[in-house]
């Protein structure tokens, strides 16, 4: 429900003011604060109004950073898609902080003032763009959000349970396929995209299933990424 909460909040934005939130090209015409990128020629630079919520850092290309996964970072659009939302009224969320505008920046505490916090205890959500796609990425943090380079420091905060009943009723109920897709990557780097071999211990099992048997299944050994339609 939350989910599908921040998507509508989403696309009724785009329908209000041309563009998606973070992304807008004229944000300061709107009175919000503009994400930068919008005049910057720069090939690492986010592009503001071409509907991908990028980072610092352009994500839609960083697959060549940690091949064959990507890597994702938060700060200027991906940090503002949160307080444009927030400052529209669309979603009643006090996401006030605009540290993030413009670079990157160090955020240790308080986090729940950049992105929301999920229903499922411990758990975020963000956003980012991804080979040309738009995500919504529920996953823990531990104690960073971001540093001075953007890299957030992931947590498995989800059991395979949870992410099986939440594939199931959202997509295929499979964790290398469709719209809905597992990750587990943790630890005090940069956000990567990968999900380690399938075996015991890990988010999925041996046959690309969601390891639903034994301690597994009530472990928290995933993360989740969610495929935006916007």
């Amino acid at each position: 429900k939350q989910i599908e909460k921040y998507k509508v909040a989403a696309l009724t934005f785009k329908s209000k003011y041309g563009g998606l939130p973070g992304d807008l090209k004229d944000a300061a015409g709107w009175n919000f604060t503009q994400a930068v990128g919008a005049d910057d020629a720069s090939a690492n630079a986010s592009v503001a109004g071409d509907n991908l919520i990028t980072s610092c850092h352009n994500d839609t290309n960083t697959v060549d950073t940690n091949p064959p996964n990507g890597y994702i970072a938060f700060g200027c659009e991906n940090s503002m898609f949160w307080n444009h939302l927030s400052a529209s009224g669309l979603i009643n969320h006090g996401f006030t902080r605009t540290d993030a505008a413009t670079g990157f920046t160090t955020i240790s505490t308080e986090k729940e003032l950049y992105v929301p916090e999920m229903s499922v205890e411990g758990n975020y959500l963000l956003v980012f763009a991804w080979q040309g796609e738009n995500y919504l990425y529920v996953t823990g943090i531990d104690s960073e959000l971001s540093n001075n380079n953007g890299s957030i420091q992931t947590l498995n905060a989800l059991t395979p349970s949870q992410c099986y009943r939440i594939d199931q009723k959202m997509d295929d109920g499979i964790p290398i396929t469709g719209k809905v897709k597992a990750f587990d990557y943790s630890g005090a780097g940069n956000l990567i995209l990968t999900l380690n071999p399938g075996s015991s211990g890990t988010c999925r099992n041996g046959s690309d299933e969601y390891s639903l048997a034994g301690a597994d299944s009530k472990t928290k050994l995933c993360q989740l990424g969610i495929k935006t339609g916007f």
